[in-house]
């Protein structure tokens, strides 16, 4: 059975969901959304402390692991991403961090209009509606709520230990250009997450021109002399064509989009012909420039104090449960991570150059009987610091091994791959361990912070990284946009070569941001969608 609407948008993660919600403002558009998962209800996805719970879970989660990374001694690295409403942003960490100003004045250096610090900032204020100490920059109109956390006295010591360390203090690590650790600004309102799904795709739900499909499996773009036409799915048993009488847009994200756009024939033509696929256009750099941020950090076992470790199993966590239910506050009502912001490790950097991340306990990753990997607190007290690089040199790839849309592609990141990557990753991890040497834990630490043989030389640390770094899950850059070899969209978002077809994602940063993806991911949305309705009204007035 066919279908015809003006708008096939696929994938309702953090861009899918702003772009089905714009596009259907006027009532009159029709847009077809569809998502391969299901609902966003489940009540572990609306606690924000419940992540653990939803990722590794198949149901919800699309449970990619990278090919061994060369650089990593082989393994494998657990790769999650949403498969439900919301996507990511519904089984995400909840953090809301913008990037940095010089992130997006280098998009506009690379001959992206419309991209800069003074570009974005205005869309990041149409998109929150934040509930902290307000500034100029910030906003309190959007849809998007944004509550700084109530911390635990664990994490306002890890600020004091930063301030001892030499960080500066006070800093609003959404201000554009920040150093310094601040307390983390949540998705989150009235004690539940709020994700894009929350925030743009259900009250749009309820307009007759828009229609969700959830469950639906896309198998290819359809594309007719260089022009895509609509979308080919599957749900259940039914096989199934949207037709887009204006444009199709894709927003599958740093793995789906490029995935979706080799099936369809839209790719390095060498490649796609050892699969046995058609070339619809030649396009090398579609599922190349892969980007994440190497996560990797030092935790500091404690005594006399509590942490969220011990609150978070036995009869504890079973009071806690009962507060969350009640009340939709305690412990469970906050991310795990309480502490974020910016420190600069290199001397020559222009800009901070590591974001540190503090949470007042310890996790670990525990494979479950299934083969799935769960997020599980240690047994005693804790408190843990790591650090992403915010802007790593070393790039990956995520490409299609098979014609079948039900395989999952390979994805390869190439971790430290960049001699640089590896001095900054040297330099995070010493000032890390740093900072948790200073006064501010003295009365509480029960020894080190982290192996003290780790650290005896820099190959040492280098070598202690290599066994236990992980991706911070924030993947980008696999359709880059821009102009010339390997650009896949212009700064339109437009693909290259085929007309009526943008994609709208994280997957089009030409470098990623010096943040978690999510933000900027719905601010490339809401300017995605700013683009579509201004050269929609563009040709109806030509």
């Amino acid at each position: 059975m066919d279908e015809t609407f003006d708008y096939v948008i696929v994938g309702a993660g953090s861009a899918g969901c702003v772009l089905a919600n714009r596009l259907s403002e006027d009532g009159k558009s029709t847009v077809l959304l569809l998502e391969a998962g299901g609902s966003d209800s489940a009540f572990f996805i609306k606690m924000p402390s419940g992540y653990g719970k939803v990722i590794g879970s198949p149901r919800y989660d699309w449970c990619f692991n990278s090919l061994p990374e060369p650089q990593l001694g082989g393994r494998e690295i657990f790769t999650p991403r949403g498969k439900v409403l919301g996507g990511s942003s519904s089984i995400n960490g909840l953090a809301y961090v913008r990037g940095h100003r010089q992130d997006f004045d280098h998009w506009r250096q690379l001959g992206n209009r419309g991209w800069s610090w003074e570009d974005v900032l205005p869309l990041y204020r149409k998109i929150e509606n934040f509930h902290g100490m307000f500034e100029e920059n910030r906003s309190r109109k959007g849809l998007m709520h944004v509550s700084p956390l109530s911390p635990h006295p664990l994490s306002l010591r890890l600020l004091q230990a930063a301030a001892e360390a030499g960080l500066p203090d006070g800093t609003d690590y959404n201000s554009g250009d920040p150093e310094g650790l601040g307390i983390l600004q949540m998705n989150k309102w009235k004690g539940r997450r709020f994700s894009s799904a929350a925030a743009y795709l259900h009250p749009a739900m309820p307009r007759h021109n828009l229609k969700v499909v959830t469950g639906a499996d896309v198998s290819r773009i359809l594309i007719e002399n260089k022009v895509a036409v609509g979308i080919e799915y599957v749900v259940g048993d039914s096989h199934l064509v949207a037709r887009a009488a204006i444009e199709t847009l894709i927003a599958g994200g740093a793995v789906g989009s490029p995935k979706l756009m080799e099936l369809s024939g839209i790719g390095d033509a060498d490649r796609l012909a050892g699969l046995g696929i058609p070339v619809a256009a030649h396009l090398p750099g579609v599922g190349e420039n892969l980007q994440d941020h190497f996560n990797v950090g030092l935790q500091l076992r404690l005594k006399g104090v509590g942490s969220i470790n011990e609150q978070m199993s036995g009869f504890r966590v079973m009071l806690n449960g009962a507060r969350y239910l009640f009340t939709r506050t305690g412990i469970l009502a906050n991310s795990p991570a309480q502490v974020t912001g910016y420190a600069k490790v290199m001397e020559n950097a222009a800009s901070a150059d590591i974001q540190l991340w503090g949470m007042p306990g310890s996790v670990r990753v525990k494979r479950g009987s299934n083969g799935e990997n769960k997020l599980v607190m240690d047994q005693d007290p804790g408190v843990s610091l790591s650090f992403d690089q915010n802007r790593p040199l070393s790039q990956g790839f995520v490409h299609i091994n098979s014609a079948d849309p039900r395989a999952k592609p390979d994805i390869l990141f190439n971790y430290l791959d960049a001699s640089l990557d590896r001095e900054v990753v040297v330099r995070g991890l010493r000032l890390c361990r740093k900072i948790l040497e200073q006064p501010a834990f003295d009365a509480c630490r029960d020894g080190s912070a982290g192996p003290d043989a780790a650290f005896e030389t820099d190959d040492t640390v280098l070598d202690f990284a290599r066994a236990n770094g992980r991706s911070s899950y924030h993947l980008a850059g696999t359709c880059r946009m821009g102009a010339g070899p390997g650009a896949v969209v212009d700064d339109r978002l437009r693909v290259h070569g085929i007309g009526r077809i943008r994609i709208i994602d994280s997957s089009i940063m030409p470098a990623i941001v010096s943040a978690n993806t999510h933000a900027a991911t719905v601010m490339i949305a809401e300017n995605g969608a700013r683009m579509v309705l201004e050269d929609r009204h563009s040709a109806l007035t030509a």
